[in-house]
């Protein structure tokens, strides 16, 4: 969870830079371009910045995540320093630096941001959509077998079945250590 949580974050980067090409966020406001695509990508940031927890509080897909790390035994410092980093304008590959995270995640994330900034629209709507397609469910198979459950087998901590592990919101073109 430590190093996949930047593969989440980095995700809401791709989902943002596609929501300034493809919508207006700007003032003044002008309508998009291409309506359609515009209100596709809104869906997908509706749910994924603002979705509702299990208190019924609004949050983010990221902040689910980044909460669920400590009861997992997770270390979020190194995702919370590069979260402030960029929040007081360090740039991405600064804050990358000096982190302790593997080269992998250092990669990872650098690949993604130099796709943003490359901004052509299909490259980020395929690092978005394509990139993490086949990786997601193997992460996910891989906790609960690390958990000693199976996909679709009741869960012995709580009497539930898992959910389908075959979906995923999350993507970029990089390759994500399997490590």
């Amino acid at each position: 969870m430590g190093c996949h949580v930047f593969a989440v974050w980095d995700f809401m980067s791709l989902l943002k830079a596609l929501q300034v090409e493809l919508c207006c966020v700007a003032v003044p406001w002008t309508p998009p371009a291409n309506p359609g695509a515009c209100r596709l990508v809104n869906q997908i940031v509706l749910g994924e910045e603002s979705d509702v927890d299990e208190r019924g509080n609004a949050t983010s897909h990221f902040q689910l995540y980044r909460r669920a790390m400590p009861q997992c035994g997770a270390d979020t410092r190194p995702v919370d320093r590069l979260v402030e980093e960029v929040r007081v304008g360090r740039s991405v590959a600064s804050a990358l630096k000096g982190l302790a995270v593997p080269g992998a995640v250092r990669r990872f994330v650098g690949e993604t941001f130099a796709t943003i900034e490359g901004g052509d629209v299909a490259a980020i709507a395929s690092a978005s959509t394509f990139g993490r397609e086949d990786l997601l469910p193997d992460v996910f198979r891989r906790i609960v077998g690390e958990l000693g459950t199976t996909p679709g087998a009741p869960s012995t901590s709580s009497g539930t079945t898992s959910t389908d592990t075959s979906r995923s919101t999350t993507a970029s073109t990089a390759r994500w250590p399997r490590d």
